[in-house]
């Protein structure tokens, strides 16, 4: 690999054999599947490594006859349905980190925190000359390493920047992920980050946390700000609480999506009037989602400094 990994409990290095893993140090041992090692601390982890090594494939009915109709009009219309959100600065955001990363290296090495797919506004940052290491919890098109954010597997100062977008809300403890980049980047390295605020549930029992602007602020005390902001705003809020809203109405499945599909098409307009809102201050306080661009600091801001941050209305 292009960024050398080490074992993520103890740092140490790691012996490959075998379609194994060893570490060198505490002797625990991570198995590859498909070229992808899983490097998973069990002891700080919700998974396990038996999670990805064996299969617990339940079989089901397959439904048949009009049933089977109604549910595959129903997936025909779910995948040619617009999308309710729209992120309207993470493009720009993107630009702005390449530049700075440029600054410093011309070439520069990223690690992309719940890298499985490709991150929204991320189309131009990823053709540029960056080498990129996409981990993730779960395995997908793009990821190269199966680890939980709590326990990266790199060595102290390894990269020039981290990306973290949509994740920090499955993290038991967004904190130690925070401390985790701090730990893995250079000496003024950068992180870019987005979490959300006013969502609902997306990741079931793996759904912890939502950050204010100030929240988020916090979460990365211990990095200088570059810029920060809403980057999803309160057009898409509204939108999802209405649709949820509608979810709410029943418990059966099949009505429950034929009321998304609904909301959807009478809802997804509302996410273009981000484009007028997004700066505003309400915005603020009632945004769906949040950024954070900043640089590895000695010290951190303190907790009277960030309150003095607040660019709210209400």
């Amino acid at each position: 690999m292009e960024v050398p990994i080490c074992c993520p409990a103890c740092h140490a290095d790691l012996l490959s054999s075998h379609e194994r893993l060893t570490c060198t140090g505490c002797g625990k041992v991570y198995p590859v599947s498909n070229e992808i090692p899983i490097l998973i601390n069990e002891e700080k982890s919700v998974f396990s490594i038996a999670d990805y090594t064996t299969s617990n494939s339940v079989a089901t009915k397959i439904p048949t006859g009009l049933k089977a109709a109604i549910i595959r009009g129903i997936w025909f219309v779910q995948r040619h349905s617009p999308d309710i959100t729209l992120n309207v600065t993470a493009r720009k955001n993107y630009a702005q980190l390449a530049g700075l990363l440029f600054e410093k290296n011309p070439n520069p090495k990223v690690l992309i925190i719940g890298g499985r797919t490709l991150g929204m506004g991320m189309e131009d940052l990823v053709k540029l000359p960056i080498t990129f290491m996409e981990t993730d919890i779960a395995f997908g098109p793009k990821t190269k390493i199966i680890c939980d954010a709590h326990s990266l597997p790199f060595k102290d100062e390894t990269f020039d920047a981290v990306i973290i977008q949509a994740v920090m809300e499955y993290l038991a403890d967004p904190y130690q992920c925070a401390a985790e980049i701090h730990r893995v980047l250079k000496t003024g390295g950068l992180v870019y980050s987005e979490t959300p605020f006013m969502q609902q549930v997306h990741g079931r029992e793996h759904d912890f946390t939502r950050l204010t602007h100030l929240g988020h602020r916090r979460l990365f005390r211990n990095f200088e700000e570059v810029s920060s902001g809403t980057c999803v705003g309160t057009g898409t809020a509204l939108a999802s609480a209405y649709k949820h809203f509608l979810l709410s109405l029943t418990n059966k499945k099949i009505i429950q999506e034929l009321l998304a599909i609904y909301a959807i098409w009478t809802s997804f307009y509302l996410k273009y009037l981000d484009l007028l809102t997004i700066n505003n201050r309400v915005t603020y306080d009632a945004a769906s989602g949040f950024y954070f661009l900043g640089r590895k600091s000695i010290t951190p801001i303190s907790d009277k400094e960030i309150l003095k941050l607040y660019r709210g209305n209400l």
